[in-house]
């Protein structure tokens, strides 16, 4: 797969609490390190996976002002609602940069690579079923202005999977198979570099439930 193939539009779920930090343009600095391709601005392009993170944030954010409200006397919680960011992706911009591209299946070279990120490594080495895996691919360094490839999304959570990984109790292809992606989580392109996260352009925000079931009407009917 290369630039030419990755889709033109992609989605970025958020709040309407966070959107005024998008304002002024993305900040890659803004994201949280320890994440698959380490600290970037993620986006999809799946609307799916989209609205459902969008959803997941705006229910940890209002839960905390309910928190507070409790906790503090007098304070008054602002609620906030999700919302979906729209981008459309210059890929001929893309080509100015740096970046990494992985299979849309989830393989070793992925898995290793979301392994170094997601526990801070710069190399590891891991025994499979028939050989050792050691990989040195990591992006801690922000050597990639971007990457593509598939969402760690397994089932038990990341750092179960990953404890028992360590501790030899499945091999490297089993953690491979716990951390795909499963139902609407698909994919993800990350950006490392505010210079390379100009190669997309708002193009709409969603922030109803209304709006989010018309977009996915329309979305499924141009499919």
């Amino acid at each position: 797969m290369d630039i030419i193939q990755l889709p033109d539009i992609w989605f970025h779920g958020t709040t309407e609490a966070e959107s005024p930090t998008l304002a002024s343009g993305i900040q890659v600095s803004f994201g949280r390190e320890f994440t698959d391709f380490w600290q970037g601005f993620y986006v999809t392009s799946c609307p799916f996976q989209a609205f459902y993170w969008a959803q997941e944030k705006r229910n940890t954010y209002n839960e905390r002002q309910r928190f507070r409200r409790t906790k503090i006397k007098g304070y008054k919680p602002e609620f906030t609602k999700a919302l979906v960011i729209i981008y459309r992706l210059d890929k001929q911009k893309l080509f100015a940069f740096r970046g990494r591209i992985f299979a849309r299946e989830p393989d070793a070279d992925w898995g290793g690579f979301v392994y170094n990120n997601r526990n801070g490594l710069h190399v590891s080495a891991h025994y499979g079923r028939y050989k050792t895996y050691e990989f040195v691919e990591h992006n801690l360094d922000f050597t990639y202005d971007y990457v593509f490839g598939p969402l760690a999304d397994g089932l038990p959570n990341f750092a179960e999977v990953s404890s028992l990984l360590r501790l030899k109790k499945i091999p490297f292809e089993d953690f491979v198979s716990a951390i795909s992606p499963r139902g609407v989580m698909k994919d993800q392109l990350s950006f490392h570099s505010d210079q390379a996260a100009i190669c997309l352009t708002p193009l709409l925000e969603v922030n109803t439930d209304a709006e989010a079931n018309q977009f996915l009407q329309e979305y499924r009917s141009a499919r």
